[in-house]
Parts: structure tokens; sequence; C-alpha cells
């Protein structure tokens, strides 16, 4: 795979798209030709057999040789056809896509972020992010093995002067011996000072009423009810610690979580510990992930709208 170069444009980028779509879109015609020669093969081999036929027609003695052997031939054709499937993938459409993504990820979703008012020092790594006990520690998330958890693409800075650090995660559950189903996907964010004067010194969870059952065994001891009602039908408050929750959860805090819900319209996860907050929300798609099918300049919006939720969620540690 290339390195991403230092000063890529966008139309290049545009290329490297084009070149991934297009490996994308012929991925069966590989497939496709290597079956049609493989059938001629098979012809041209069974020639002998194809001329006795033509000359002395079918014979009830041959049909079982006849039909074994279209059989097999057939069979021989499909397995090489999948084969070839698996190396095109493999050496061409995984190798343009990755080349597109690695670029896409550091020269275009970085350069987006770092031209958006209020972030700074931004920094950005494709591999690193939350580790499974950070996010079991916290029982932010309903997680279950290290196995079944997933971390990519962490990006840190400040947003407005406050320091964050956000990756994507995956959290999926095993309901049988062969079916795993996806719990979470979307952004964990980190911010380093959730007000200049509290600090909780134990701590509180928020999620949604319909996450109850998924979170049983991750809820903390004491559910709280606040004094909003439209915030209690939405969501539930779980602390190790009564009074501590009522003096971090102010109404107006409890106001801008209720905004945050029903701005993302999504499952949120919050937690308040010591000085810090985390904010979870699904995603249906990672930001750092690019499609190959929509040219790059509308692709931006993309970009935009996950940021702009993170400076929502940061909104929150606003106590005024």
């Amino acid at each position: 795979m290339n390195v991403p170069e230092q000063n890529m444009s966008e139309i290049k980028l545009e290329k490297l798209r084009q070149k991934a779509l297009d490996a994308y879109e012929k991925r069966f015609l590989a497939s496709k030709i290597i079956f049609f020669i493989m059938i001629v093969f098979c012809i041209f081999k069974e020639r002998h057999l194809i001329s006795y036929i033509y000359n002395y027609g079918f014979e009830n003695d041959m049909l079982f040789t006849i039909a074994v052997k279209v059989f097999v031939n057939l069979i021989i054709s499909v397995m090489v056809s999948m084969l070839g499937f698996v190396f095109y993938y493999i050496f061409v459409q995984k190798k343009k896509y990755d080349e597109f993504c690695i670029n896409y990820k550091n020269k275009y979703v970085l350069q987006k972020i770092e031209k958006i008012n209020g972030l700074s020092d931004i920094k950005y790594s494709s591999t690193e992010g939350f580790t499974y006990d950070e996010i079991r520690n916290l029982r932010l998330l309903p997680l279950q093995t290290a196995t079944l958890f997933e971390k990519s693409d962490k990006l840190t800075g400040y947003c407005d002067n406050v320091k964050f650090k956000a990756s994507h995660v995956i959290s999926s559950e095993q309901k049988s011996e062969n079916t795993i189903i996806e719990v979470f996907s979307g952004l964990v964010i980190e911010f380093s000072s959730f007000d200049e004067h509290k600090i909780s010194e134990k701590p509180i969870q928020i999620f949604p009423k319909k996450r109850l059952e998924s979170m049983k065994n991750y809820a903390l001891t004491f559910r709280i009810e606040t004094e909003s009602a439209e915030f209690n039908n939405s969501l539930c408050v779980f602390a190790e610690d009564e009074h501590n929750a009522f003096y971090i959860l102010t109404p107006k805090r409890i106001e801008r979580i209720l905004d945050f819900y029903n701005t993302v319209n999504d499952d949120i996860y919050i937690c308040f510990s010591g000085k810090y907050m985390y904010v979870a929300f699904n995603q249906r798609r990672n930001m750092f992930e690019p499609y190959v099918d929509i040219p790059i300049d509308e692709q931006t919006h993309n970009v935009i709208e996950n940021i702009g939720r993170i400076k929502k969620a940061k909104d929150i540690l606003l106590d005024t």
C-alpha cells in the first residue's frame, strides 16, 4: 500500500476514489470471465465425448457418465471462478480501496477537521482508540468480551479549549454459537474537564430507558429520578452516590443532556467520573470511513455533522 503523500489535492484523491469504484464495479467481471474460460476449456477437454454424442447420439449406458462429467466440470468451473473472485478482491479491489481510504483519512478528513472553528491541536491515528478495559471500567457501554470489541480512528485535540479524545468503537454480543449481533457502533468521546469547579467524586451513568435490559449488568447502585419528567421519560440515571448525582446534574445540565439526546436522535451513553465526562452515541457510519460511490466533495457533510455532534456533546459541560 502506498504511503499517503504530504500534499494531496482533492482532484488526485477523487481519481483514487474512481479507481476504487471501478475495481468494485468490476468485482464480478473477473469471475464471469474465468467461468466462461473454464467452460470453453471443459468443452475442449471433453471434445471426444461431444464428438461421440454427435455421431452416435445418447446411449443409455452413456447417460450416467455424461451426467457425471458435466456435473464435475461445472463444479470445477464454479470453484475456480470463486477462487478468481477472492484473488481479485485481495490483490485488486481491496488494494485500491485501501490506498484510497488511507489517503482519505489522512489527507481529507483531517484537513477538513483542522479547518473547523473551535478545534485546535488535532491529531489522528487510524489504529488507536479506547481500549476494552477503559470502556469496561467506566461501565459506559454493554460489553461482553474483548474479542467482540473493536476500536479505531482516534482523534485528539481541543474543542473550544476543552481537551478531548474520541474514537470509533464497536461492541458486539454473541447470541448463539453462530450468531453475533452488534450492540453498539459509534463514537466515544472523553472530555478532560467537565467543570471548572465540580468534580464527580463517584461515577454517574446516563443512558436511554430502552437500553435498560442490555445495561442491567452494568448499571451502578442507585437509580435516580430527576426533576424533569421529559428527561425521566427518555433517559435513566444511575449513580454510586445520590447526593453527588444531584450535585453534578443541575437543571441546566439536565436540559443540555436532553437537548443533545434529541439532536442526536439515537442511543446516547454518558458517564461523569472524576473530572472527566464520557459521551458515546451511535453512528450509522464511522466518519473516517469513505464511500467509494459518492464524489469526494459531497462527503464533507458527514465529517461536519459528526464534528458538530462532538461540539454539541461538549456543550453539556456548560452549566450556565
